[in-house]
């Protein structure tokens, strides 16, 4: 039903005339005479009585009209409402490597902006959280893995994220200048679970030498892994804004290999026929802004 028959229907009803009607809502007269005959033919009940030319409403009239009246100020309401505060929830799916810069070092500052939106973070693999937006499970995606792009998904931001082989300061490699990835295979390494993003990138490249790298601890956390490393514990592979903290403290450093270029992307995408609330859209601004580099890497 047009809403606008209903301002119409009021506004007849408040001032008792077709033509005051007409003048007050910019009609002609015949105008507002079509609509609330259409709109008697929709409810399918006669709204005034008409008798020479004066106008009442008849009692079904006054039944309809208490009605109109309060869904005229329910639309009145929706549509003038400003949202002086965000509120509600983003259900976030994340890539576990993006967990520590994406939320934990910045949720505090996000809840202090925004104290009445609620975050849910469910961490995946990429090929699982795509099936997550891809059922309405989840709002926002961040992933960490190659640079992914379909016709049914919207990428709101994106970033270019190096990946080096890294170890402690004081592990035999650190100081040597083009290692043979046959060289640094023979020593322990410790890795991200097999099949998860540049852990999955690493192995293919290496399959395609012929070689494998078997691990001595696997570990999602990441921040876990760089501690172990720091205590001259194995080899891993990183993305290096994970690995940047402990640089800058000389902790961990990156292996020089030549042979091995990776990288991934962080992405942060939603499903392009998701509505964009104001709550879904503050959350995108502010993931969008944290930078993960701090300078850019070709």
């Amino acid at each position: 039903m047009d809403t606008k028959l209903i301002q119409t229907f009021i506004t007849v009803a408040e001032l008792n005339s077709f033509s005051k009607a007409a003048k007050k809502l910019g009609y002609s007269q015949p105008t507002v005479s079509q609509q609330i005959h259409q709109l008697e033919n929709e409810l399918h009940v006669p709204l005034f009585e008409r008798v020479g030319h004066t106008i009442k409403l008849t009692e079904q009239g006054h039944q309809k009209l208490m009605m109109a009246q309060a869904i005229h100020h329910e639309m009145q309401v929706f549509i003038t409402q400003k949202e002086d505060t965000y509120q509600g929830s983003v259900h976030i799916a994340m890539a576990d490597s993006l967990c520590d810069p994406l939320i934990t070092k910045h949720f505090q500052q996000f809840h202090e902006e925004y104290p009445h939106i609620d975050w849910i973070i469910t961490t995946g693999g990429t090929f699982d959280m795509y099936s997550m937006i891809d059922h309405n499970q989840v709002d926002i995606v961040c992933t960490l893995d190659d640079h992914l792009y379909d016709m049914t998904h919207l990428v709101t931001n994106e970033e270019k994220i190096p990946c080096h082989f890294v170890a402690s300061s004081h592990h035999p490699l650190a100081n040597q200048k083009m290692i043979s990835v046959e060289q640094l295979i023979q020593y322990d390494f410790i890795l991200t679970e097999k099949n998860m993003s540049y852990r999955r990138k690493l192995d293919t490249l290496l399959a395609q030498k012929q070689l494998e790298i078997k691990p001595i601890l696997e570990f999602a956390s990441t921040q876990d892994i760089c501690e172990i490393i720091t205590q001259n514990v194995g080899i891993s592979f990183l993305p290096d804004f994970v690995v940047e903290p402990y640089i800058e403290k000389h902790e961990i450093v990156y292996l020089d290999i030549p042979e091995i270029q990776l990288h991934v992307w962080k992405q942060i995408f939603i499903h392009k026929e998701k509505w964009i609330s104001p709550v879904l859209q503050a959350t995108i601004d502010y993931l969008s802004n944290i930078h993960l580099q701090k300078k850019n890497s070709d």
